[in-house]
C-alpha cells in the first residue's frame, strides 16, 4: 500500500481590487488606444484614401492571421456571425445599387466604406475572447482620452500644433474647436462614446490610483465639448452616461462617480466661461494665447482635483451601502420631475418650430454659448426632408448608394452644397430604399438585442462592462441619427466595435465556453466530452 504525497493546495486568486494589471493586458489595451488615436488623428480618416489604406491593411491582417491560425482567438459567437452576414447584405446592397445609380463612382465609394466598417468588426470579433472586455474597454476609453487632450492642447497651447489652421470653408465656425478630427460635432461625439467606458473603469474593482485616473479625464472631455458647442455631443454624452447608470450593477457607485466628474466638468466650464477671447476668437490674438495658458493649468488642476476627490470618497466612504427600493424608487421620481419641469420651461413646441426654421446667419458676439442654448436645426430638418422626398420617389430600393449629394442640388430648399442627409437612417431610406433602412436597423438592433440578453445573465463585473458598451453603442446611434457620423471613420469605427464587443465572444457570458481554437481531437470512447 502506498500513500499518495498530498499537493498543497493552490492559493485562492487575489480578489479583483488587489489583482495587478498583467504586461500582456496592459499591451493589448495600449494597442487599441494607439488604434483608435491614429485613426482620429488623420483628420477622422475622412478621406477616401485615408479610408482605403485601412481597410486594406485590415483585411490583409484578417487573411493572414486567420490563414496563420493566430485567429479566431475562440469559436465566433452565433450572434456575431449574424451580424457579420447584415454587414455584409448592406455591402452587397450597396454594391448591387451600381445597377441603378447615377453615379457608380459614388456608390463604389460608400461599397469601401461598408467593406470597411465589415473589417473593423471582423477583426474585433476575431481578436476578442472571453474575460477580455474590460482591457478593450480601457484601450478604447484611453485612445479617446488621447484625442481629447491633443484637441485641448491644440486650443489652450496652439504653438505645439502648427497644422491645426482655422478652417477658411466656413468662416461663421472658424471658432469651434475642431482638431484633429476636422469637424467640431464628430470630435464631440468621439469625446462623448469614451464617457461610459471611463465610468465603468472608475466603479469596476481595481487599484484606487487606477480608479481615480480613470474619473479624472472628464472635466477635459467637457471643456472639449464646450468649445467643440456640439449640442449632439452634449446629447450623447448624457444618453450614454443615464444609460450605463440605468443598466450597470454598481448603479449608486456609478451614481456617485458620474456626481463628482459632473462637478468636475461645470469647474472645466465655468473656468471657459470667463475666457472670450480663447473662446470666441480672434484665436490668434496676444489674449486668447495668455487665456490658453491659464485655462490649460486651471483645467488641469480641475482634472486633478476630481480623481483626488473620487479617490478620497472610495477610501473613505464605507462599501455595502443600500439604499432601500422605496428610497431609490422617490430619488428616480425626484430627477424624472425635474427633467419634465425643465421640458415644460423649455417650451418644447416653440423649441420644435425653431429647429425647423432655416440657419441663421449670426449668433452674435458669443456664439459658442448661444449655439449650445439654440434650438436651430441649421438646416437639418430641410436636408431630413429632402432624404424623406427622395425615398418617396422611389421606395423599394432608393436613387443608389451616394447618390443623396446629387438629389440635393436638384431639389434642395436650401441654398448651399450638401454631401450627406445628416442622418444615417433617413439617408439609407433615400438611397437604398426600404431593404437598406431595415438592414441598418438590424445591425444596430443586433447588438442591443444581444448586449441586453447577456446583460441579464452575467455577474456584477461582467454586467458593468456590457453596460458600458450598450451605454456607447446608443450614444453612438443617437447621434448617427443626427449628423453624418456614418460617413466620419473615427467616430463609426468606435461604434462598430461597440457592436463587435457586444455580439462577439468578450461580453460571453462566462460558464460553457466555446471551444477554443486547436487542431487536437480527443478520443473517447463511450463517453462525451465535457
Amino acid at each position: 500500500m502506498t500513500i499518495a504525497p498530498v499537493r498543497p493546495s493552490a492559493p485562492p486568486p487575489a480578489p479583483p481590487s488587489t489583482r495587478r494589471l498583467s504586461p500582456a493586458a496592459l499591451a493589448a489595451s495600449l494597442v487599441v488606444a494607439a488604434a483608435v488615436f491614429l485613426v482620429a488623428f488623420d483628420g477622422g480618416s475622412y478621406g477616401l484614401l485615408d479610408r482605403n489604406s485601412i481597410a486594406i491593411g485590415l483585411w490583409w491582417t484578417i487573411a493572414l492571421t486567420v490563414g496563420l491560425g493566430i485567429l479566431p482567438l475562440e469559436r465566433v459567437p452565433r450572434a456575431a456571425l449574424l451580424t457579420a452576414v447584415l454587414l455584409a447584405a448592406l455591402a452587397a446592397l450597396t454594391l448591387l445599387s451600381a445597377l441603378w445609380a447615377d453615379s457608380v463612382e459614388a456608390t463604389l465609394n460608400e461599397f469601401n466604406r461598408v467593406v470597411l466598417y465589415l473589417g473593423v468588426f471582423a477583426l474585433v470579433v476575431l481578436a476578442s475572447k472571453r474575460l477580455t472586455a474590460p482591457r478593450w474597454s480601457d484601450g478604447i476609453a484611453l485612445g479617446i482620452t488621447a484625442v481629447a487632450l491633443v484637441a485641448l492642447a491644440s486650443r489652450f497651447l496652439p504653438g505645439l500644433f502648427p497644422g491645426s489652421q482655422l478652417p477658411i470653408f466656413l468662416p461663421t465656425e472658424r471658432t469651434r474647436l475642431y482638431y484633429p478630427l476636422n469637424y467640431w460635432n464628430g470630435l464631440a461625439i468621439l469625446v462623448a462614446l469614451g464617457a461610459p467606458l471611463l465610468l465603468r473603469a472608475a466603479v469596476a474593482p481595481g487599484s484606487l490610483v487606477r480608479r481615480a485616473v480613470a474619473l479624472a479625464p472628464f472635466p477635459a472631455l467637457a471643456a472639449v465639448i464646450y468649445l467643440t458647442s456640439s449640442r449632439g455631443g452634449t446629447a450623447a454624452t448624457v444618453a450614454g452616461v443615464v444609460a450605463f447608470l440605468a443598466l450597470t450593477a454598481h448603479r449608486w457607485a456609478a451614481a456617485g462617480a458620474a456626481t463628482l466628474a459632473a462637478l468636475g466638468s461645470a469647474g472645466a466650464v465655468v473656468v471657459l466661461l470667463d475666457r472670450h477671447e480663447l473662446v470666441n476668437g480672434p484665436l490668434d490674438s496676444a489674449a486668447a494665447e495668455a487665456q490658453g495658458r491659464s485655462a490649460a493649468a486651471l483645467v488641469l488642476l480641475a482634472c486633478v482635483l476630481t480623481g483626488a476627490l473620487y479617490a478620497l470618497a472610495v477610501r473613505y466612504v464605507p462599501r455595502g451601502i443600500r439604499v432601500g427600493p422605496r428610497v431609490a424608487w422617490a430619488l428616480v421620481a425626484v430627477v424624472a420631475l425635474l427633467a419634465l419641469a425643465g421640458v415644460a420651461a423649455a417650451d418644447p413646441v416653440q423649441r420644435f418650430e425653431e429647429f425647423k426654421r432655416p440657419p441663421e446667419a449670426s449668433l452674435g458676439d458669443d456664439p459658442i454659448r448661444a449655439h449650445l442654448t439654440s434650438a436651430s436645426g441649421n438646416g437639418r430638418w430641410q436636408w431630413w426632408a429632402a432624404a424623406v422626398d427622395q425615398f418617396r420617389s422611389h421606395p423599394l430600393l432608393g436613387d443608389g448608394a451616394g447618390s443623396y449629394e446629387a438629389w440635393w442640388a436638384r431639389h434642395g430648399t436650401l441654398p448651399g452644397f450638401v454631401r450627406d442627409a445628416h442622418s444615417l437612417y433617413l439617408e439609407m431610406l433615400g438611397e437604398l430604399g426600404l431593404p437598406g433602412f431595415l438592414l441598418v436597423l438590424a445591425i444596430v438592433g443586433s447588438g442591443f438585442f444581444v448586449g441586453m440578453r447577456r446583460l441579464r445573465r452575467h455577474d456584477p463585473d461582467g454586467r458593468t462592462v456590457t453596460a458600458a458598451f450598450l451605454a456607447g453603442l446608443l450614444a453612438y446611434a443617437l447621434a448617427a441619427g443626427v449628423d453624418w457620423m456614418w460617413e466620419l471613420t473615427a467616430v463609426s469605427v468606435v461604434g462598430v466595435a461597440f457592436l463587435a464587443l457586444l455580439t462577439g465572444a468578450a461580453t460571453g457570458v462566462p460558464g460553457r465556453r466555446p471551444a477554443a481554437r486547436s487542431r487536437v481531437r480527443r478520443r473517447t470512447i463511450g463517453t462525451v466530452p465535457a
